[in-house]
């Protein structure tokens, strides 16, 4: 049995056969126990809603099938809906990013775009890999995301947009902000950013210097 707050984040889990590893697929319903503060919008019952964008499978329909009625879709913005971004970032892989492209009604350019930064940032280390800057390239381009001219240098050079810190060694924390995903993409290919030995980003030394940080 899982607990509440297993439920509240991932959903009751969809039977059906997904098209693609997404968990706006595999959990298309989202359980939100009912503590909300009348203040909130809660009235103290538990509620389930049905995703928007997601696919109505088996799990969906036995559901409502069980309830009597139909399961509203979640428009409450008091009830906070983690599938945009699952469906973004669990598909943002050189092999299911086509399929990412053809259900971008599932999600938004935003979570897109933070996704090509999440990927190229941690690299390896998440379950399927980084992603190639090609495939960075491809997302980019499919949002209309344009092409900053200058290379983004200015806002790989912007302390507030593009953090840089010292952490028991230098480390990226990206801002997720517009433009941002070219910046991850020519900070590589310019050599201003590299690959640690842990598969995470570090600042290389031309990007501190230009910077004026202080080399450790």
């Amino acid at each position: 049995m899982r607990s509440e707050t297993e439920l509240m984040w991932q959903g009751i889990p969809n039977e059906i056969d997904a098209p693609a590893p997404s968990r706006a697929y595999t959990a298309p319903i989202l359980v939100y126990a009912g503590r909300m503060k009348l203040s909130y919008g809660g009235d103290g019952r538990d509620h389930l809603y049905r995703l928007p964008a997601a696919h109505v499978g088996a799990t969906t329909r036995r559901v409502m099938d069980l309830l009597g009625s139909r399961i509203e879709e979640n428009r409450s913005g008091a009830v906070v809906d983690h599938r945009p971004w699952w469906h973004a970032v669990d598909l943002m892989s050189d092999e299911w990013l086509p399929h990412l492209l053809t259900t971008r009604h599932m999600t938004e350019d935003p979570c897109i775009e933070r996704a090509v930064v999440i990927s190229l940032e941690c690299g390896p280390n998440r379950i399927r890999g980084d992603i190639s800057l090609a495939t960075a390239r491809t997302a980019l381009a499919e949002i209309g995301s344009e092409e900053p001219d200058d290379r983004s240098v200015e806002l790989l050079l912007d302390k507030k947009r593009f953090g840089v810190h010292y952490a028991d060694g230098w480390v990226i924390n990206p801002h997720h902000a517009p433009g941002t995903g070219w910046a991850m993409v020519h900070g590589l290919e310019d050599k201003w950013i590299q690959r640690g030995r842990d598969g995470f980003l570090r600042p290389a030394k031309k990007l501190l210097e230009a910077r004026g940080e202080v080399l450790q």
